[in-house]
């Protein structure tokens, strides 16, 4: 064997004691120092916390009677997809009896289903259905919008007796080039009017 070979033998060796001196010393050291960072604590989570929500415009979505508006049935149609995609929840726009000024918001009758999605019977069949796949149906319940034909409005503006306070009432304000006309309490459409630039 040539001084070369023989050399690099050595080196080799004196590297892996070397090696296994520093590691097993390394490890000990480690193995015997007690964890200085604990481990967090695991908080349970609600459902909604770590749920999957898709929100449904009804309108839009299915539409199973051929009218071309979308409907409580089209979407109880829909509700095993739901499951292939791994959604927790259904979160549907309003869904109450509404003269759809506002596109629903403007609620009449927060206890019938408006006609055009179908009756409360297609909405309990829906929840029914949701329910039975794991699916969790959410409403967006509004109760700071309704419509100039909800009762609750209709008689709050009536002043009648319990009703009252259901909403926020002003007077109106004097018209200062007009004494005998009224004006609008506060202008909020005015205020909020942005002109376009065509």
């Amino acid at each position: 064997m040539t001084p070369l070979c023989k050399n690099v033998f050595i080196g080799i060796g004196a590297l892996l004691v070397t090696g296994l001196v520093v590691g097993s010393v390394t490890w000990a050291i480690l193995a015997s120092r007690t964890p200085t960072i604990e481990a967090p604590e695991i908080i349970p989570l609600d459902w909604w916390q770590h749920a999957v929500i898709y929100q449904i415009y009804p309108r839009s979505f299915q539409d199973s009677d051929g009218d071309g508006i979308g409907d409580l049935k089209g979407i109880t149609n829909r509700m095993e997809h739901f499951v292939e995609t791994g959604i927790d929840a259904i979160w549907m726009s309003p869904i109450f009896e509404s003269p759809m000024i506002d596109f629903g918001y403007d609620i009449s009758n927060f206890y019938e289903i408006h006609h055009e999605y179908g009756t409360m019977e297609d909405f309990e069949e829906l929840v029914a259905k949701a329910h039975e796949l794991g699916i969790k149906v959410l409403l967006d319940y509004v109760p700071n919008h309704a419509s100039t034909e909800s009762l609750y409005f209709q008689r709050s503006e009536a002043r009648e007796p319990g009703y009252e306070d259901f909403f926020v009432w002003a007077d109106p304000r004097p018209d200062p080039q007009n004494s005998s006309n009224r004006l609008v309490p506060s202008n909020w459409v005015k205020d909020l009017y942005i002109p376009t630039v065509l």
